[in-house]
This record gives C-alpha cells, structure tokens and sequence, in this order.
C-alpha cells in the first residue's frame, strides 16, 4: 500500500497545487488548506516532493507570491513534526523561495497597492523571514555554512542600505533559530560563531584548499606586477582635495556578518547554553575578537560585544584570562 501511495503522490501533487494558479482568492486559500492537510497526513519527509512541484508550477506573475505564502503555511503546519533530514533535502529550494520573495524583483511589486488589493499574498508581510526561522530551528551544524552564504553573497554584492536592512532583519530571525535548535551541538554552535566573528567563515568550508600556483602562472603574475619605483599621483578633486580611499562593500558590509555572529553568542552567552559543556576551549579563543569589535567604529558591534561580555560576567564563567586582560579595555 505504501509503493502504491508513493507512486500516485506525484500526480495527486500535480492535480492539487495546480488550483493554487486560480486568480479566485477562495480558490487558492482552500487549497492552501487540503495541501496542510495532505502534509500532516502524510508527514513532513514529503517536504522536498512537495517543493518541487510547487516551484515548478507557480513561477511568474502572481504566483510566486502565493509560491511564498504556501511554503510558509505548510511549513507552520508542520512545524512540530519536522526533523533535520526533512528541512536538509529541500534546503535550496526553501532558501530560493524565501531569498527572492525578500530580494528579488517581486518584492517592488508589495509596495503596490493595486497589486495588493487584487492578491492578497502580495501584501507585505514577516512570512519567509518566518520561513527562515523555521529553517534554523530544524537543521544540523553541517547545513550552517549553506544557511549563511548567500546572504553572505547578498552582503558582497549589496549597494542599497535598504538591502543590508533586511539582511539584519534576517538574521534576527535565523539567530532565534538558532538558538532554539536543538540538533546543533554547543562546540559546533561556537566553532560557528568564531568563524563569523573573525571573518573567516570561508576557511570553514570542507574541501577549501588553497590552490598552488604552476610556474607559468606565477611568471604572468610577476610580469604583470607594475614598477615599484613609479609613484601613482594622487586623484585630486577640483578643489584640489585629495580623494579618500572608497571601500569595496565586502569591506563596508563586513560589520554586518559579525553583528550576526555576536548577537548569537550573546543570547547563547545569557541563556546559559554552555553550562553543561567544557567552554573554555571555545570561549577563550574569542574574547580577543570581542576586544578588537569594542574599538569597532559600528554602534551594533560595540553594543553586541559589550553585552556579551556583560553576559560572561554576569553568569560567572570561569575564564581566568578575562579578568587579567580584558577589564580594562571594557571599562575604557
């Protein structure tokens, strides 16, 4: 009975998500309803089935915002019964649909009210910043770096301020997700932490190696080194000022990935998630990183970094070193 099941999933798939095309309002919110129970019927190991065909058959228009709404209310349905396995096999598929509902070009369609008033799922609203935390809440320490790099990405390739403020809105919510996991051990929670406060979250990826360079390739790079002795003239404005160096946005939004990284070992730090580990090999190595974030010209970090020093002395962890080194700098 259950190969017979399995094999008519798919079209019984396909017949239901079909009717969320309906541009009848009452059409797709019934519909939305039979697919919630449909998953709670079955269970949420149908998850990345169900994405496929819906990612399939909602792709333009108006759809992709009933795509985003979808997604969010079977995942809500399912939130109790979800297991890492569950959330992992369809990890990419969640992170597009929730990435471009916040991202992408349908998101100047939400500020339309025209739009709005004919879809109702176009109307702004928290429900895939939801679906990230949902997401956090349920995967393992080997899907951390696949939750973080495109946004990570989104950080480099970000001109708009408007774009690194949903960026933290997102992070606000994978942070209480985090937070709430209970699949994640504390040691690869804080190994997490280190790798994104110190900006060195790329040399955590498996299998990154530095690739040597052939002899050919490194006699291009040394002739195609300019002459040291020939001295650039400064760019100069027409007053005559000098131009200050511009910053590339991996530099100017580099404060953003560690105000992540803080703000979780913060709430770590006063939940008192560490009690029941051996923290001092995970905690000592970070506190010169919350020395350097305290001279940080970004109000965030400073503010983060305090706090979770006020959050290490307040629950007396016992770290020899923060006393003799650190007090100083924090009272300064």
């Amino acid at each position: 009975h259950k190969e017979l099941m399995e094999a008519s999933l798919p079209g019984v798939f396909m017949k239901v998500c079909t009717f969320l095309r309906s541009p009848l309002k009452s059409v797709r919110m019934l519909t939305r309803d039979i697919l919630k129970k449909i998953m709670r019927a079955l269970g949420a190991s149908y998850l990345s089935l169900l994405m496929d065909h819906l990612q399939s058959l909602l792709t333009r228009g108006f759809q992709v915002h009933v795509l985003a709404v979808t997604v969010h209310g079977v995942l809500d349905a399912l939130r109790e019964k979800l297991q890492p396995s569950d959330i992992e096999n369809c990890l990419h598929n969640l992170l597009d649909v929730a990435l471009n509902d916040i991202f992408g070009e349908i998101t100047a369609e939400k500020e339309n009210e025209k739009i709005a008033a004919h879809t109702p799922e176009a109307k702004p609203s928290a429900k895939s910043y939801l679906v990230l935390h949902i997401v956090a809440r349920n995967i393992q320490d080997n899907c951390l770096l696949d939750l973080l790099m495109p946004f990570k990405e989104h950080l480099t390739r970000s001109h708009s301020r408007k774009v690194t403020l949903k960026i933290q809105d997102c992070f606000a919510k994978i942070v209480s997700g985090l937070v709430e996991n209970a699949h994640i051990s504390r040691e690869s929670m804080l190994i997490f932490i280190y790798g994104t406060v110190s900006e060195s979250i790329i040399d955590l990826l498996p299998g990154t190696q530095k690739r040597a360079l052939s002899e050919q390739e490194k006699e291009r790079m040394r002739r195609a080194r300019p002459d040291c002795f020939i001295i650039q003239p400064a760019p100069r404005t027409r007053s005559g000022a000098v131009n200050k160096r511009v910053q590339s946005n991996a530099q100017a939004n580099a404060h953003i990935l560690i105000e992540f990284g803080l703000e979780l070992l913060q709430i770590v730090l006063k939940r008192k998630k560490l009690v029941e580990v051996d923290y001092q090999p995970f905690l000592n190595p970070l506190l010169p990183l919350l020395r350097d974030a305290l001279k940080s010209t970004h109000v965030r970090v400073v503010t983060f970094a305090l706090k979770c020093f006020g959050a290490i002395w307040n629950d007396a962890y016992e770290l020899p070193a923060l006393q003799q080194q650190y007090l100083s700098d924090v009272v300064e």
